[in-house]
């Protein structure tokens, strides 16, 4: 067996060598591209001559026949190759005859030196000079070609042939060597392989970067950006190699000087712009491949089944069934015309009709029969279409991986030389170890040997630390770069994917944000373990290698072993996959739960709901733990069998060793004790490989699927001017509708299912097909749903002019805002034509407003026109509120426009769409948030003014604009076309409605953020958002504690690291006890050496579980508790904390650093105490064995305290700025998904792309300088621990020799097998402590906004949820003063008023008067400064705020609705029954629309409601109000203003019913709203100016309600006086 292993390698290493020469002639020929060859590839021919001929020597001095036999066969190809190059320079006349003479006497010379060489008796000596004079030649000549500019051309080169073929001979010559137990041939071939991987680094050192994208660019990702030069960029290969070029950011990082700015950036090829882009044109060409049979099942081409030739049918249908076992198996749904049979008694085929377990597939063309579809797979279809070359090509289903990994290969490949020769390394020190254990064991053992064989375990250290470091910064590097590349394509599809696939309940915002922050990072992760998978294996084969060497048959018992193991570790990454799956879903569960109630935060504290959202976060965070102790069950589990493995590995090898009669001595304990230890680590990483497998795959699942989500495009719009030039006499219209059906997907849930699966592919199976077996059922877990096309338009055929203004009219629901969006293509055409114009500016009825400057959301990045500008602010309105503001134009807007009223929101909106210049506006109802003279004024100036000579298309209920028109569009309820046409039509048509039947706009949406609009124009700041807290300095030692006590206490904690401290003691104690059995340092037997060794390896393997079970428990319990107080805490901020707080920074909180607390935090610590106990382990025996090398440890332990202290400083900083630069990127992508529509509507994708990839690039820089500075460092700790090594070798070696110290050869031999780990020990005590102390700036981070964010006195006990006792439902407000922050001046001052037990009060006033400020003193979002507040005759301020804001309930401005059904959001916590929900639909008259729906009340909201328009959201919040329990105030924020007149009257009269017993206070800008209300109280200035009814305030003729009612035009104005004034009718008669 031995022979024979020898023999394989000796002759593969042969091949290789002979097989790189024949590819280098072949190049050399110029056959192959017609590459000639550089001169010095041929010198390094001839020194690989001269090599093998040398080891040729040795091998005749040694007597080894295989290796004789290999060596001159690769030194003849070598030969022939450099003779045929001289021989083609002289017949080229590229040398002359001199240099040929000189060509061949240095041939001579070197085959003299080769004759003397094989003769001479010192031939171990000769070989290591050869192959050293060899490495320093060879890198020489690799310097001179690889240092400086390189040839843009990247493909294969005879570089990678010599240094790629070397390296791969040089490892199987290390094989060899290891099997043959051979030092000089290892040290040699260490030498050779050494010299190559350095060469092959200088040559690919600039090949690490994929060559630029050869497809064209996605026009989303812009031009490409400037590329900026950093360090690395002009460092020398001597920096490169040390990593010296990173000190100076390290430097600034520990004194903290180290900004986002001044981080190293991307290197050119690893920015977002260039790897994104290599992505998506990857990804693009799976989707072809995906798509590979549409057309032809379009056309149903001829198919039959691969198993029965004699069967037909057509395809029909491509796809994957989301329902079935293998869900991304590629399925083909075939109408047969003759069905197949049985396949072979594999599976049978299930027929249907084109609806498979409720999803529709297609639709059957043979209606006359039904049931004669199936379903199969791809591969088993044979196509019978003419086209029999394309018949082998088959749909495949796509892969983010496969094209990941396409678009990066030259980044992955070129990792692995340097991982392999790292382990090569690491794989030679058992050999060497057992060379200096012979040596102690030795009578007679010379000085210079154990010198020697100390320089070597030195010198070895060093080539494993410099290549494994290099192998760490290429994999991580590569690894954020990778993840930078998904996640912009994860922007990229968020501009383009469909509507229909973002409706799907599992497709929304939050999954979006959780891709982004979590399963992006996954793929991160997993390119760093990515190469473990081979390396491991290959580690554990060439260790139980080893072991055969050591021991013979007996290894055979460890492959035994480990046969036995793999199938555990199987068993246990099947579960740790089940339940990761269970664990993302519910995470996704609970962050999007988490995003709809702080998105939504202003109406859960509005209707008192934060005890409610808070119990149901808690209740899936608790699931979520569940899941997670799960997982960290199968990681204890997964523990045990790595603890247990290696241990009975060599237990099982030594048993089998004693028992065949063998004694145990040193040179077999050490060696294998040794090898034992490169087991350990292989075993101890492999359940974390899994671990990142399993989230990995997962991850790359849900992104894969969300980047086949069909994109946008699908509705195609005709340019206008291509279907005039079809259709003539569409000639003048901008916009055009032919006989279009617009439809939008909604969810539909799949009922239940259970199907039988196929049987096997078993042999028995295939063999014995009819054998009776038992089948197997399979129920699919979870919710499905399928997308159904529904119509909301049907039939529409219209025109709009060009150059005109056309008026869109119609009830709420009709689908004013669905004609808007069908334009803008977010809406299905499943019928018709529909053409328009490119250049398309839209206002949406919400406005998108983004986190910038009021300059630069005008601007929106459209080029800088001051004059413009300045008109645009003019007649937009704008003028006076941009000068009222202290940064005037440089004034920042909040997220959403928190700080701007509705109607200033409106006007920035729409002077965005003014300012960009476009051919058609897209006017989505902006009059409804403006005051009477605001709107006016806008309409004159803008619409009529600025914009006269564009298309403008205005959606509206304001009727008084009709005069104005130029085309005139009115729909029906059902989305029907009611009238289309002029207005002196359009009256002939109405003649009894009057054009002002509506009021035309009212009072500008009251502010929204802590201060009275016209005072907070005057105090906000220019910058409203909050920077983002970032601590200074290292950890401080109270966050630790806090953690601890979260985790249970101090003493639960101490718990913790006294049990690592015993299963430590116990782990090693196999360890020492074999050792003294080596040397039968006691009086026992045999056997009970045995006994006891036994029972040492049972109590280790056993008790290793331990410390994880103790420990996960602990810290799973401070996740637990950190996740309540972050969310007890954030819950109860005040509305000023969301108002200038990111909603992505929160999110962060929840998603990020939760994440960290729940994963990375807790491994890092179990994996540092794992360290830290093991490296107290081997100090100690280290220091037994050899206490005067504590000489030598203290200096090294100095200063590694010191690169220790210098590293955490640099590396926590850095890790501040990661956490920091995370924030914008999550804030900007749920930006992008809220204003989509209007980025792509404006053509700004790229640019908002191109903001995105600059904050990516930040990102990877903050990452990319954390990986260099644990590089930067961890080669220097390695370097001080192979010193502590070398140092324990030569002392060791002395004591030896010179007979000091202790004679105990076990103790000696002990602390030297136990010194070969400190390296890697001391380096990862580095990198996990700060790992620890990086990861614990998440809990700091957490308990920032745990304890130091303000807070509202708000109540979650529920104990305490007490309802008020009142004894009315009155209201007395006395002398009440009102500021929201103590350095603003009173916004209310001096307000008094009584509103008496179900009054219905009015508050009116022009913009800024204080109107909704008051709304905020009743529920006290602000506390008020001075008076009191009586609320049925208890003071309020001695009400809980959840009594207090239970008392009302809330209609605010903005509606909000959640995810889930319309019954969750009017009841979100089943407080009644589903009679009561129908009855308020019906009060509010939303049953028609909600019922249309067979689902009823159980029809799906999509996000924020975006599936019904802001009318009836609005109608669907009132009825959320009415079914409010326990309520006894309504509080109406202009709950009306986006519906239509008669809606309104209708919500009135409900009002009057439903709120009969109720007191109501109502802000309105419809004056009519106000006349049937018992009192009216008029603003102004923050004070109460006039109270009354609207009868007695009207009358008086100088009042300010008066002149509000007079501000109204038309028949509004005569409605509102006749119904106040009673004679004014009969004046007028």
């Amino acid at each position: 067996m031995r022979d024979a292993l020898a023999h394989f390698f000796a002759v593969t290493a042969a091949v290789v060598s002979i097989s790189s020469d024949l590819i280098l002639w072949w190049m050399a020929s110029g056959i192959w591209k017609n590459r000639q060859l550089p001169t010095s590839h041929y010198t390094e021919i001839g020194l690989r001559f001269v090599v093998a001929f040398t080891m040729i020597a040795y091998a005749s001095h040694t007597q080894q026949q295989a290796m004789i036999i290999a060596c001159i066969s690769a030194a003849l190809a070598s030969a022939l190759l450099w003779l045929s190059h001289c021989r083609r320079l002289v017949q080229s006349k590229s040398i002359g005859e001199t240099q040929c003479h000189v060509i061949a006497f240095a041939f001579s010379i070197l085959l003299v030196m080769c004759i003397v060489m094989f003769f001479m008796k010192c031939t171990i000596v000769g070989c290591i000079v050869v192959a050293a004079g060899f490495a320093v030649l060879s890198l020489i000549s690799a310097a001179m070609r690889s240092i400086g500019p390189q040839p843009p051309s990247q493909s294969l080169d005879g570089d990678e042939v010599i240094h790629g073929g070397r390296l791969i001979a040089a490892v199987l010559w290390l094989l060899y060597s290891c099997v043959e137990g051979d030092i000089c041939v290892a040290v040699v071939y260490t030498i050779i392989l050494m010299a190559s991987a350095v060469a092959l680094f200088a040559r690919i050192a600039n090949l690490t970067l994929p060559p630029k994208a050869t497809t064209s660019p996605s026009h989303m990702w812009g031009a490409e950006p400037l590329y900026h030069m950093s360090r690395e960029d002009d460092a020398s290969l001597w920096d490169l190699q040390s990593f010296a070029w990173v000190e100076s950011y390290a430097t600034a990082a520990a004194d903290e000087t180290l900004t986002p700015t001044t981080l190293p950036p991307p290197l050119l090829g690893s920015r977002t712009w260039d790897l994104g882009r290599k992505l998506e044109a990857q990804m693009k060409q799976e989707l072809d491949m995906y798509h590979l049979w549409d057309s032809r099942a379009l056309a149903g081409d001829d198919v039959s089944a691969k198993w029965d030739a004699t069967s037909r049918g057509n395809m029909r249908w491509v796809g994957c069934i989301s329902r079935s076992p293998n869900p991304t198996q590629m399925m083909v749904g075939i109408e047969w015309t003759i069905k197949p049979t049985t396949h072979a008694g594999l599976f049978a085929p299930e027929f249907h009709n084109g609806t498979f377990e409720g999803e529709f597939l297609f639709a059957e063309e043979n209606k006359g029969s039904s049931y004669n579809s199936s379903c199969i797979p791809a591969d088993e279809v044979v196509l019978l279409c003419s086209a029999a070359d394309e018949s082998n090509a088959r749909p495949q289903y796509p892969s983010v991986v496969r094209a990941l990994f396409t678009a990066t290969w030259s980044q992955i490949w070129v990792q692995a030389p340097f991982r392999v020769t790292a382990d090569i390394c690491m794989l030679s020190s058992p050999i060497v170890l057992e060379a200096f254990v012979k040596f102690l064991n030795s009578d007679d053992p010379c000085v210079t040997n154990g010198v020697m064989l100390s320089v070597l375990i030195f010198v070895l250290g060093v080539i494993q630390s410099s290549l494994l470091h290099r192998y760490y910064h290429l994999s991580i590097r590569c690894g954020i770069a990778q993840r930078n590349a998904v996640l912009g394509v994860l922007f990229a599809k968020c501009f383009s994917i469909s509507p229909k696939y973002l409706a799907h309940p599992d497709m929304g915002p939050g999954r979006v944000v959780n891709m982004v922050s979590s399963d992006a990072e996954r793929f991160n992760d997993f390119q760093q373990m990515l190469l473990y998978f081979w390396s491991y294996p290959f580690q554990i084969v060439c260790g139980i290698a080893l072991l055969y060497r050591l021991v013979g048959w007996c290894a055979v018992g460890s492959i035994v072993a480990l046969s036995v193991s793999i199938p555990l570790q199987r068993k246990v990454a099947q579960l740790q996959h089940k339940y990761r799956l269970e664990l993302v879903k519910t995470s996704d569960l609970r962050v999007k739960l988490t995003n709809e109630l702080f998105g939504g935060i202003r109406v859960v504290k509005f209707m008192g709901w934060e005890l409610n959202f808070l119990e149901r976060l808690e209740q899936r965070r608790s699931q979520e733990l569940v899941f997670l102790k799960k997982s960290h069950d199968c990681r204890i589990l997964a523990a045990l069998v790595t603890a247990a493995t290696p241990a009975m590995l060599v237990a099982v090898v030594f048993i089998l060793y004693y028992l065949s009669g063998n004694t145990l001595t040193p040179e077999v304990v050490f060696p294998t004790i040794s090898v034992l230890n490169i087991l350990r680590i292989p075993f101890m990483m492999i359940p974390n490989l899994f671990t990142a497998l399993i989230q990995f795959s997962v991850a790359a699942t849900r992104v894969t699927k969300f980047l086949m989500s069909e994109d946008q495009s699908d509705l195609a719009i005709t340019n206008i001017d291509e279907y005039i030039a079809d259709v003539p006499s569409a000639k003048g219209a901008s916009i055009v509708f032919d006989n279009a059906t617009l439809c939008a997907y909604l969810p539909t849930k799949l009922p239940a299912a259970e199907r039988t699966l196929p049987r096997e592919k078993t042999l028995r199976n295939v063999l014995l097909p009819c054998a009776p077996s038992k089948p197997k059922c399979f129920t699919p877990s979870g919710s499905y749903f399928v997308m159904e096309l529904r119509a909301l338009l049907k039939n529409v055929s219209v025109r709009f002019p060009k150059g005109k203004l056309t008026v869109i009219l119609g009830p709420t629901g009709s689908g004013k805002s669905t004609l808007l969006e069908a334009v803008l293509g977010q809406l299905y055409l499943s019928e018709g034509q529909i053409a328009a114009a490119d250049s398309i500016g839209f206002v949406p009825q919400q406005p998108w407003i983004m986190n910038a400057t009021v300059k630069e959301n005008i601007e929106f990045f459209s080029p800088v026109d001051e004059k413009r500008l300045t008109t645009v602010l003019r007649t937009c309105q704008l003028d006076t509120d941009v000068q009222m503001l202290p940064g005037g134009l440089e004034t920042e807007i909040g997220e959403r426009g928190v700080n701007l009223s509705g109607g200033q929101r409106a006007r920035v909106s729409m002077a965005r769409a003014v300012y960009a210049r476009r051919d058609v506006y897209l006017l989505d109802d902006p009059l409804s948030a403006l005051d009477a003279h605001v709107g006016a004024a806008l309409l004159s100036d803008c619409i009529l003014g600025t914009l006269a000579y564009s298309t403008r298309i205005l959606a509206t209920h304001h009727a008084h604009v009709l005069p104005k028109a130029d085309y005139i569009i009115e729909l029906n309820l059902d989305g029907s076309i009611k009238f289309s046409g002029t207005y002196p039509e359009y009256s002939g048509v109405h003649p009894n409605d009057d054009i002002n039947a509506a009021t035309p706009t009212g009072r500008s949406h009251a502010t929204q953020i802590p201060f009275s609009p016209k005072e907070e124009l005057q105090q906000v700041c220019a910058k409203l958002t909050s920077k983002e807290e970032k601590a200074s300095g290292s950890v401080p030692l109270a966050t630790y504690i806090a953690y601890f006590n979260a985790c249970g206490g101090l003493l639960r904690m101490l718990l913790v690291v006294l049990v690592f401290f015993a299963t430590e003691f116990l782990l090693v104690s196999n360890t020492i006890w074999l050792s003294l059995w080596s040397v039968q340092t006691m009086s026992l037997s045999q056997i009970t050496y045995l006994l006891v060794y036994l029972l040492v390896i049972t109590i280790g393997i056993i008790s290793a579980p331990l410390r994880y079970r103790v420990a996960y428990d602990a810290m799973r319990t401070g996740s637990f508790q950190l996740h309540a107080g972050l969310l007890r805490s954030v819950i109860r901020a005040p509305m000023s904390f969301f108002d200038t707080t990111p909603l992505g920074r929160i999110l962060n909180r929840f998603v990020q650093d939760i994440d960290q607390a729940d994963n990375g935090l807790q491994l890092s610590i179990v994996s540092m105490l794992q360290m830290l106990f093991s490296a107290l382990s081997t100090t100690l025996i280290m220091l037994v064995s050899q206490p005067g090398v504590i000489l030598v440890i203290l200096p090294c332990f100095y200063v590694y305290y010191r690169l220790l202290i210098f590293y955490n400083a640099a590396n926590r900083e850095a890790r501040r700025i990661g956490n920091v630069v995370n924030s914008p990127v999550t804030s900007l992508l749920t930006e992008v998904l809220h204003g989509v529509k209007t980025i792509c509507a404006f053509k700004k994708g790229d640019v908002i792309m191109l903001e995105a990839t600059k904050r990516l690039d930040v990102t990877y820089s903050a990452a990319y300088l954390q990986n260099v500075l644990n590089r930067w460092l961890g080669l220097r700790i390695e370097l001080i621990g192979t010193a502590i090594i070398g140092a324990v070798a030569l002392g060791t070696a002395l004591s030896k020799v010179f007979s000091f110290g202790t004679p105990n050869i076990a103790v000696l031999s002990l602390g030297l097998t136990t010194s070969t780990t400190i390296t890697t020990m001391l380096n990862w005590i580095v990198r996990q402590v700060s790992a620890v102390e990086s990861d614990m700036n998440s809990i700091e981070r957490i308990l920032y906004y745990s304890d130091s964010i303000e807070q509202e006195n708000l109540e979650l006990a529920p104990c305490q949820q007490t309802k008020a006792v009142l004894k009315d439902t009155s209201m007395v407000f006395k002398d009440v003063d009102m500021k929201y922050r103590e350095d603003l001046p009173l916004v209310l001052q001096r307000l008094s008023f009584t509103v008496n037990c179900n009054e219905k009060v009015g508050v009116v006033g022009r913009t800024g008067s204080g109107k909704s400020s008051l709304l905020m003193t009743f529920l006290r979002i602000v506390e008020i400064c001075g008076g009191s507040i009586t609320i049925g005759g208890v003071a309020a301020s001695s009400m809980s705020l959840a009594q207090l804001r239970g008392l009302f309930s809330m209609i605010p401005q903005d509606p909000i609705l959640f995810d889930g059904t319309i019954r969750s959001n009017l009841d979100p916590f089943g407080q009644h029954g589903d009679a009561d929900v129908v009855e308020a639909l019906v009060l509010v008259g939303m049953q028609e629309k909600v019922f249309e729906d067979p689902l009823g009340i159980q029809r799906v909201v999509l996000d924020g409601g975006s599936n019904f328009s802001v009318g009836q959201r609005q109608l669907l919040c009132m009825a959320r109000a009415i079914l409010k329990k326990g309520c006894e105030f309504i509080l109406m924020d202009e709950a009306t203003a986006n519906i239509d007149p008669d809606m309104d009257a209708r919500i009135q009269s409900a009002v009057k019913t439903a709120f009969a017993t109720k007191t109501v206070v109502t802000i309105a800008h419809r004056i009519q709203t106000m006349t049937a209300y018992d009192k009216v109280i008029v603003m102004d200035h923050g004070e109460a100016v006039e109270i009354g009814s609207p009868q007695t305030l009207f009358l008086n003729r100088t009042s300010r309600f008066r002149a509000l009612v007079e501000a109204q035009e038309g028949t509004a104005k005569e409605e509102v006086i006749g119904v106040l004034d009673p004679t004014h009718n009969q004046s007028q008669q």
